[in-house]
Formats: structure tokens, sequence, C-alpha cells
């Protein structure tokens, strides 16, 4: 099975979404953009790797400046997913902002994670 993971991040904090190859939700949390945040993502990915047995493990961000480098960064070169081939891609924000407008009926609510299922369906259709 395949991971992929979606980071909508802020100076403030991240939103995390986790799916499937299938595009189904497996969990979505929020953490603070800060390193305990960024420990606690690298832990929710293995353990629900562990769990569904991933093979393969894709995460997308949004480049967002300095407030996304560090947590790429960190989940690039944390030594647990390397070892695992985990991939990470920051996806420029004028894609998703133009990925967004496809998607009219979204309302409020589903604004939140819109940024984060825009990032899985990048590593869906481009990342592979």
């Amino acid at each position: 099975m395949r991971l992929y993971v979606g980071i909508d991040v802020s100076s403030l904090d991240m939103k995390i979404c986790m799916m499937n190859q299938e595009g189904d939700t497996l969990t979505s949390f929020t953490v603070k953009n800060n390193l305990e945040g960024a420990h606690y993502v690298r832990d929710q990915i293995l353990a629900l790797a562990d769990k569904h047995h991933s093979q393969h493990i894709q995460i997308g961000l949004e480049s967002t400046s300095v407030y996304s480098w560090h947590p790429a960064m960190f989940l690039t070169d944390d030594e647990q997913l390397r070892k695992r081939q985990t991939k990470v891609f920051t996806i420029n924000p004028k894609l998703i902002r133009k990925f967004k407008e496809a998607y009219v009926d979204l309302d409020k609510t589903d604004q939140i994670f819109y940024k984060v299922y825009v990032n899985i369906f990048y590593i869906l259709f481009f990342g592979k």
C-alpha cells in the first residue's frame, strides 16, 4: 500500500491529512509548526505506515517560504523516513491555488483542509 501525506503549513501550525492509494482518509490532525510538532508528524507517519504495511510514503507540502522550509527539511533528512525511501515534495502555491479553482463546490468547512487534499492529489497524479 502507498501512504500519502498532505501538509498545510502556516506560521503557527501544520494541518496533516494522511490517505491511502484509494484516496481514503486514514487520519487528519493539527500540530504546532515547531520541532515537537514535526517529531509528532514523523511518529504518526511511521505508525500508520507500519499499521497498513505501506511500502511507499510520499509527503507533499505547500512551499510557504520560511514556514515550510523547516518541516520539509526535517522530514527529508529524518533517518527513519529515509530508511523507508520516503519522498518529500514542496509544491508551488500558485499550482495549489489554480488546482483549488477547479473545485468550485467547496464550502467554508472544506476550506480548512483543501490545501492538504490538493497536495495529496498533486502527489497522486504527478509525484509517482
